[in-house]
């Protein structure tokens, strides 16, 4: 099973849509796609002029992955109110658990501050502003 977060619009307004961050030290910050579920690379996601991308953040089975405003992150959202290293994904046996490292703003399921919760299909995770929500596919 893959665990997939896909954007939604940003929280707190509609009309304004996260940006997604580039690797630190790609050429001209421009984008470098990491391959899909289970992979080391990142998986960072940027639309032409900044605009929400219509790729999704993929966690497979059995990966640990983390979410951050920056490199070493493997998940980067660039969003100012999102940490660096913001909070950390774990995927196992059917389950999708997220934990806060210690962010400055907190991170919150369905609009609940949590320091560590379990996420199920429906969810929605926030950082920051920018907001996901959780659906699995299978493989």
């Amino acid at each position: 099973m893959t665990w997939v977060l896909r954007p939604c619009e940003v929280a707190g307004s509609p009309a304004r849509q996260p940006r997604w961050g580039a690797v630190a030290g790609s050429p001209a910050r421009q984008p470098r796609w990491g391959a899909v579920a289970g992979s080391a690379g990142r998986q960072p996601h940027q639309g032409a002029g900044g605009e929400t991308a219509s790729r999704v953040f993929c966690v497979g089975a059995g990966t640990v992955k983390t979410m951050g405003r920056a490199s070493p992150a493997d998940f980067v959202v660039a969003e100012a109110l999102v940490s660096r290293l913001h909070c950390r994904l774990t995927a196992s046996d059917g389950e999708l658990v997220v934990e806060d490292l210690q962010s400055t703003n907190g991170t919150f399921v369905n609009d609940r501050r949590v320091d560590r919760s379990l996420l199920v299909t429906g969810d929605r995770l926030r950082l920051g502003r920018a907001e996901f929500e959780v659906a699995t596919v299978e493989e």
